[in-house]
């Protein structure tokens, strides 16, 4: 008969050592800032790593479970041999009234239980790894959410510092450009440069019109009252465009008209007021 011992078997327990929420983990990040996904990827690496230990444990602990299981059952089949019962009865002492017995499990039975260990508690660790693994990709997913919500935050604030940036250094070349007053805003801007040019006023009350025309065609019939006629061709231009303010229902008129806004920024000798007009009408826009 091949020789039997006891052999000792470690519990799995690493994974039970982990913490119930994953957010519980942010004391753990000593350095920088703890950001959700910081504490997400701690915590997930913190249960692969108590997962595997387990996993090696229990994979140690397969030799000791079987040489145990033979034991047991080398005892039980000693016992059952001679006769050994696996339980007895006795008086239930809770029972007053009247006799009752309760059933008991046979000593050696217990003993085995306690003393010669067939599992390593293997399997509630691969329920308990589930468990947190469950909640701990909920939060890493969130956390994913939440970086990427803040980066393209941060991304759109940085665009927009950039954009001011542009639009100050634009604005002080144009202040220089043309001597304006150091304190003009671009609404200022547009206004002064608007008024070095009849035709660049009505190109521009022109766009506007076709931009927006819920309030009439109200822009374009003042640049009109303010255009002064000197040469045929301003003749010409009027001749087009003032009939165009009878119907006033889609502004895209000044658009497709003749003598259109294009038309009129074409005939201006200083393409560069063309250039800073046009672009400070867009940074009045809203």
């Amino acid at each position: 008969m091949t020789e039997l011992k006891i052999m000792p078997v470690e519990r799995c327990g690493a994974v039970s050592q982990c913490m119930a929420q994953p957010q519980s983990y942010r004391s753990s990040i000593r350095f920088g800032e703890p950001t959700p996904k910081r504490v997400a990827d701690h915590a997930l690496q913190a249960l692969e790593s108590a997962r595997k230990k387990d996993v090696e444990i229990h994979e140690r602990n397969v030799p000791a479970i079987e040489n145990n299981k033979a034991v047991r059952a080398r005892i039980e089949e000693f016992m059952s041999a001679i006769g050994m019962p696996n339980k007895f009865s006795q008086p239930n002492p809770r029972s007053r009234r009247y006799s009752r017995t309760i059933s008991i499990e046979a000593g050696y039975l217990s003993d085995m239980t306690r003393e010669v260990p067939i599992g390593d508690g293997f399997e509630q660790a691969i329920a308990t790894y589930q468990r947190l693994k469950t909640d701990y990709d909920r939060f890493a997913a969130d956390a994913a959410s939440a970086d990427k919500r803040s980066k393209e935050e941060a991304q759109a604030a940085e665009q927009r510092k950039a954009a001011e940036r542009r639009a100050t250094i634009e604005l002080a070349k144009i202040i220089v450009r043309y001597g304006l007053s150091e304190d003009v805003d671009w609404d200022g801007v547009l206004e002064a440069l608007r008024g070095r040019d009849k035709r660049l006023d009505l190109a521009i009350a022109m766009e506007d019109t076709r931009g927006d025309w819920s309030a009439g065609f109200y822009r374009v019939q003042y640049a009109i009252d303010r255009y002064k006629l000197e040469t045929d061709q301003d003749k010409e231009i009027l001749a087009d465009i003032v009939p165009l303010l009878a119907d006033q229902e889609d502004g895209r008129v000044f658009r497709d008209t003749a003598w259109g806004y294009e038309a009129l920024y074409g005939t201006i000798e200083d393409q560069q007021l063309v250039k800073d007009a046009r672009l400070a009408r867009q940074r009045c826009i809203p």
